[in-house]
């Protein structure tokens, strides 16, 4: 097979197996990463069906990633929104914005994941206000 002939078959897997996860174009991109990997690995000599293995494996590996990322997005949204709660909750009933200690023993979790949470969803809260 030629490069132009390894190109098409990447391709034509990228299109087989889009799930609409990405935007087309960037999961034809990670085909190509799948198989530059391969040729990488197995050598320019690998056969079409090695490659296709190597590209469909590659692109399995991504679609995880990314399955996993947007599951960890949800548990941040979902912090986030307890967090905000919480906030909301000890405001009203100290008459004063909570520090990080009071939120923690209201949400039953540590200082530190509270800051993490607050670090993560791009806020800023000062340790000892």
């Amino acid at each position: 097979m030629d490069l132009e002939s390894k190109m098409d078959l990447a391709r034509t897997i990228a299109l087989e197996t889009d799930d609409g996860l990405m935007p087309e174009e960037d999961w034809i991109g990670e085909a190509y990463l799948g198989l530059a990997e391969a040729l990488g690995t197995l050598g320019e000599d690998a056969d079409e069906d090695m490659l296709d293995d190597a590209i469909r494996t590659h692109l399995h590996e991504v679609r995880e990633r990314m399955t996993e990322m947007a599951e960890n997005d949800g548990v941040l949204v979902e912090q986030v929104r307890e967090l905000s709660e919480s906030i909301e909750k000890l405001t009203k009933e100290l008459g004063t914005k909570p520090n990080p200690d009071e939120i923690a023993n209201d949400m039953g979790i540590t200082q530190d994941e509270v800051l993490a949470i607050l670090k993560l969803a791009g806020e800023d809260i000062n340790r000892n206000s």
